[in-house]
């Protein structure tokens, strides 16, 4: 794929993204203010301050391992869906970030403990998702081409770039698993 079309394909799933996350933020956001003033808020310090094992973490990194491969596969489902499977994907997952942010933000819960809680792992997982997002936006062209005959241009290279993407997200949830709590702890806590 030409290193244009990557780039736009990258700034669409970025910007969607985006918008879903702001869009997320301000529905949490607004939820939290209708809220029963009961509810119990959010405490990134009690988080923070739970005992962990070394079991519960492996467990958690096998988990989000395979939460994220699903992701990863439906962003790239969009190849042969016409990139319909990585709109939804994207806009989901950009909400969900966003709701994430807002809920934190209105619990009263300082937005240093939930970058710190996003950052270590993050920075690389969602370079990968925006990669395989990247990949999905190429649906329409996969199409056009299929619909002509013709096979899609630079598909080879499109799956090898897709398949490094997987042990790349295992890493990520290695980092997620095993330290993102423990930095959050050692950044956040007194």
């Amino acid at each position: 794929m030409p290193i244009a079309i990557w780039i736009r394909n990258l700034a669409i799933a970025l910007a969607l993204a985006a918008a879903a996350a702001v869009g997320g933020s301000g529905f949490a956001q607004q939820y939290a203010n209708l809220a029963d003033e009961a509810a119990q808020p959010i405490s990134a310090q009690a988080f923070l301050e739970e005992a962990e094992t070394t079991e519960n973490r492996t467990q958690l990194s096998i988990g989000i391992f395979a939460h994220n491969l699903a992701v990863y596969l439906l962003l790239l489902a969009g190849l042969v869906s016409g990139g319909l499977t990585t709109v939804f994907t994207v806009a989901f997952n950009g909400f969900m970030l966003g709701q994430m942010f807002g809920f934190a933000s209105a619990a009263g819960a300082p937005m240093s403990a939930a970058v710190w809680l996003v950052a270590p792992h993050g920075i690389l997982e969602l370079s990968l998702l925006l990669l395989a997002a990247a990949i999905g936006f190429q649906g329409p062209a996969a199409a056009l081409a299929w619909a002509a005959g013709k096979r899609l241009p630079h598909a080879r290279r499109i799956w090898r770039t897709a398949l490094v993407g997987v042990p790349l997200l295992a890493v990520a949830a290695t980092i997620e698993g095993y330290l993102t709590v423990p930095l959050a702890r050692a950044a956040l806590l007194p």
